[in-house]
């Protein structure tokens, strides 16, 4: 596997050189740590992509084939990832805060000790309840279906607790990025 350098112009080059949004397939590539702050790649096919611990802090990423994609320890915070396809995606440790997952198919995804606080959820295809009882936290997420939101609610209501470093908006909560 070829592994790139962590910066954004190489990362880019990789994206769109001969692995355009509608042919990458990320498997071919590791792009892991990869400095890519307010990317604007909608509607991409990248399914399989790695992008283990990169910053892709305010992404636009919506309508994106993420299939299967690897985003351990990734910064999606505030990314736009509305109807994305996040099947079987491996988000675990993953800062989703704020992210917009308006309609995200999230079917299979592992977000264990994920953080999803402030998340926009309405209308995202989820597994149940027990695909987010591993997630770090839940506080100010909306969107959850009700029968999801009660049940998590009663067995683990910490889950929805303000964090610890909470001053006062929920969205002020802007755990350690990435590094590039």
């Amino acid at each position: 596997m070829k592994k790139l350098p962590y910066d954004r112009q190489v990362a880019m080059e990789a994206l769109f050189t001969g692995h355009g949004p509608t042919t990458f397939r990320g498997k071919e590539h590791n792009l892991s740590r990869a400095y890519l702050a307010g990317l604007a790649l909608e509607n991409a096919e990248m399914p399989g992509v790695i992008l283990d611990r990169s910053n892709l802090y305010k992404a636009w990423l919506a309508g994106c084939n993420l299939h299967s994609a690897r985003l351990v320890s990734a910064d999606l915070q505030e990314a736009n990832l509305r109807q994305a396809d996040l099947r079987n995606c491996r988000l675990n440790n993953a800062n989703l805060n704020k992210a917009r997952l308006e309609g995200a198919d999230l079917r299979g995804a592992d977000m264990t000790d994920a953080t999803l606080q402030g998340a926009f959820l309405d209308g995202a295809k989820v597994d149940g309840p027990r695909q987010f009882e591993s997630v770090a936290s839940l506080y100010g997420v909306s969107g959850l279906a009700p029968d999801i939101l009660a049940e998590l609610t009663s067995k683990r209501a910490g889950l929805f607790s303000e964090p610890a470093n909470f001053q006062g908006d929920p969205y002020y909560y802007l755990p350690h990025r990435p590094t590039p």
